[in-house]
């Protein structure tokens, strides 16, 4: 009989890979809908729409409700059940009422924002100020709803928790089709977004009762809890709003220096990359409630940051082979020869940023669950101040691909989190750890390109010698990574038995 420690390992495993399908199965109707709505509106109507897409998301959106998932998980561990009502129902007002005030904002603001901040053209203009008007509803319904996601996270009920997050994106996907099919155009689109997300909350609420059915929503949270909600959300707010800050000043500078048409080729692959960064968000998700049961155990936590950095190294490394080696064939069979000239360097150098961000993921986890997300939020100041000076400089003489520049170059600040990460709550630098790990999948990355660059000249640029490329580089990759002893045989061996039981 398997011991309990194995046991534990095979869950955490199992989970992960439910957080990595939470992000997969929504990949293949997003890659649908994207080339049928960007040539059914044009160019500039999508610029617009990814522009409001993009605020809603960086919003608060997922950041407070990790108050929920991290205190759920702790309190559960401790035995302490009786703390959970009162965390959850203060994170949902503080939520509720943050998020109720940006929206305000947002409201009485988004003429100038239309005008002054995004220079998006005088004939877009009326419906993008109706777009923000919905997004700032839109908002309001995805933080109430993520905070009852994330107390199922904190409960480790991943299976459900892949159901509703898959449900938004999907069901959003799918109904742009058909709209713009039918004729219709940004507000339409915004407004199913908004229906979905209603929809969604009110699962998610039933969702988190039935798994925690002693929840009750209470005013008196209590003073103690409430700082402790407040405390800890403010640093959490605080990186998603410098995030937000970079985004809109981004992309309004590219759509005010060289306009829309210019933006959608920007976006484009950026969404791309960041898909990277979603990728790995979504397979270390089973770690944030795991991390807060073994605070007390350090020897046990730096063996699962090192385990996981490991995992998420290895497939950022890949990600990005893929995008040097087969970057410019997939964008030319996606979206068209236009597309591919114009965003393949920029999908280079937004996946590097990405993927530098995705290993930095698993750091940005465990300095969250010790209350210390300020670190994180003076990573995310760090590379906002940065990068919107560089953007400055630069794209005079580099136009859009000096922002991309920018971009990366400001995110050297979560280098720096990831070692003062280590030093702080980890027990010092892992500097051995990190040799190791960039020696092989470097050298495992650079045979990939290779092979994929071989192959596809010899196939041609069609989709199947597009994913044979892809697949033969993988097993080479992985081969590599095997014969360097990459993954030892602790871990070959759990992934081996997680995979058979799930």
């Amino acid at each position: 009989m398997p011991s309990e420690k194995v046991v534990t390992q095979r869950t955490f495993f199992k989970n992960s890979l439910l957080g990595l399908l939470s992000w997969l199965l929504p990949i293949i109707p997003t890659f649908v809908a994207t080339p049928i709505v960007v040539k059914t509106l044009g160019n500039e109507q999508y610029g617009v729409l990814v522009v409001i897409i993009g605020f809603i998301s960086y919003f608060f959106t997922t950041a407070i409700g990790k108050v929920a998932a991290k205190y759920v998980a702790e309190y559960t561990a401790t035995g302490e059940k009786e703390k959970i009502s009162p965390v959850i129902s203060g994170t949902l007002i503080f939520g509720f009422v943050t998020t109720l005030a940006g929206s305000l904002i947002t409201v009485f603001l988004a003429r100038f924002i239309v005008e002054r901040v995004l220079f998006i053209e005088p004939v877009l203009q009326d419906q993008a100020v109706t777009g923000l008007y919905l997004a700032a509803a839109t908002i309001i319904a995805i933080v109430i709803g993520q905070v009852f996601q994330l107390v199922l996270q904190g409960l480790h009920r991943f299976d459900r928790f892949l159901l509703l997050a898959n449900l938004s994106s999907v069901s959003f996907s799918l109904g742009s089709i058909v709209l713009v099919l039918l004729g219709y155009g940004i507000v339409a689109l915004l407004w199913w977004n908004l229906v979905t997300w209603l929809i969604v909350c009110a699962a998610s609420y039933l969702a988190a009762k039935k798994a925690l059915p002693e929840f009750r929503f209470t005013l008196k949270v209590g003073t103690p809890v409430f700082r402790l909600v407040v405390s800890y959300g403010l640093s959490l707010m605080a990186y998603q709003l410098f995030g937000n800050v970079l985004l809109l000043f981004e992309r309004g500078w590219i759509m005010s220096q060289f306009g829309g048409e210019a933006l959608t080729f920007y976006v484009i692959p950026m969404s791309l990359a960041m898909y990277v960064h979603m990728f790995v968000a979504s397979l270390v998700l089973a770690m944030f409630p795991k991390v807060n049961e073994l605070l007390d155990r350090p020897e046990q936590l730096a063996r699962l940051y090192t385990r996981a950095t490991k995992v998420v190294a290895a497939l950022v490394f890949f990600a990005l082979a893929s995008a040097i080696g087969g970057g410019f064939v997939f964008l030319n069979l996606w979206l068209g020869e236009t597309y591919a000239v114009a965003s393949y360097s920029l999908l280079i150098i937004h996946t590097v940023t990405f993927s530098i961000l995705g290993i930095h993921t698993v750091a940005w986890q465990i300095a969250d669950s010790f209350r210390s997300a300020r670190v994180n939020a003076f990573a995310t100041m760090a590379w906002m101040l940065v990068a919107i000076g560089l953007m400055l400089a630069l794209s005079p003489s580099m136009n859009s691909t000096g922002s991309a520049v920018a971009r990366l170059a400001g995110v050297a600040a979560f280098i720096f989190a990831i070692f003062y990460t280590e030093h702080r709550f980890l027990g010092g630098v892992f500097g051995k750890f990190w040799i190791g790990t960039l020696a092989r999948t470097l050298l495992a990355a650079a045979l990939a390109v290779a092979v994929q660059a071989s192959t596809l000249s010899l196939t041609g640029g069609s989709w199947f010698g597009l994913v044979l490329a892809v697949s033969i580089s993988g097993v080479v990759y992985l081969w590599v990574l095997l014969l360097t002893d990459y993954l030892n045989s602790d871990d070959r061996r759990i992934l081996k038995e997680t995979f058979r039981k799930t």
